[in-house]
């Protein structure tokens, strides 16, 4: 069970430490000590080394989690839905600290800058559907679902991962008023970067109790009925905060487009099943 293999060693640290404290021992006995130059005995108390002994015991129960793998924790295969309102994207950017949001790059100005991404995405999709407008069609409205695989592998070195896949597949369906729905599918996979590393420190563990995960992607664009893509040009940023206290468990994914010498633009949030 995922508790008893989080909190197993923990709590055998706590029972051990204790112990430590609440067993009564014997007032002192002498300790020999024995060289090739000379030989004495040094008065120690029972009751220090019978501590030293279960405090020994005890560290060595929470040696355990720098050794852990908690990418085991987390689910390899997910079903999810992507959202487009800001309401929702404000309320998926509310998880992350300020601190967090600037280590990614994301300016609150540029919240407003979505809609330069949604309308390159309009015209690519022009080329492929021949459809003037998608995303941006006032009297549309666009729902999304697909899933996606995510794995995270432990690598050598203590609290030390790497994002090995990260990819998915996502239906896109434009309901119109009095028209048939019209769809297209989008792939995304995971770009090689420096943010694949995860190497959480003792403050994400034991303070924060959280980490922020970034992949970036490229994307592609097909028909529904087709089962390869054409690039989309855009490099997406998938932002996900892992919870890693009381269990594991992770927020929405708030996906944002790179502006070449702007930043960060956040244009959906996932939520996963």
């Amino acid at each position: 069970m995922p508790f008893i293999k989080l909190y197993g060693a923990a709590f055998g640290a706590i029972l051990f430490a204790i112990l430590a404290f609440s067993l009564k021992f014997s007032e002192k006995e002498w300790f020999p000590v024995k060289t090739p130059f000379f030989e004495t005995a040094i008065p120690v108390t029972s009751k220090l080394l019978g501590r030293a002994l279960f405090l020994t015991c005890s560290l060595a129960f929470l040696l355990y989690y720098p050794y852990l793998d908690f990418g085991e924790f987390f689910q390899q295969y997910l079903e999810m839905e992507v959202f487009y309102d800001q309401a929702g994207i404000n309320e998926s950017l509310a998880v992350f600290t300020p601190q967090e949001l600037n280590s990614l790059g994301y300016d609150r100005k540029n919240a407003a800058l979505s809609s330069i991404y949604y309308t390159d995405l309009d015209k690519k999709l022009k080329e492929i559907m021949r459809l003037d407008q998608f995303f941006l069609l006032k009297d549309g409205i666009v729902h999304s679902k697909g899933a996606t695989s995510f794995k995270v592998t432990k690598v050598s070195g203590i609290n030390s991962y790497y994002i090995s896949e990260s990819k998915g597949e996502v239906v896109h369906v434009l309901e119109r008023p009095q028209l048939p729905p019209v769809a297209f599918k989008s792939f995304f996979e995971k770009l090689p970067s420096p943010y694949d590393y995860i190497r959480p420190s003792l403050r994400n563990i034991l303070l924060d109790q959280s980490i922020v995960l970034r992949p970036r992607f490229k994307q592609l664009l097909a028909e529904q009925n087709k089962a390869e893509g054409t690039l989309f040009d855009h490099i997406l940023v998938g932002a996900t905060k892992v919870f890693i206290l009381p269990l594991p468990r992770f927020s929405n994914t708030v996906y944002f487009s790179e502006l070449p010498g702007v930043g960060l633009a956040p244009i959906g949030y996932a939520v996963y099943k």
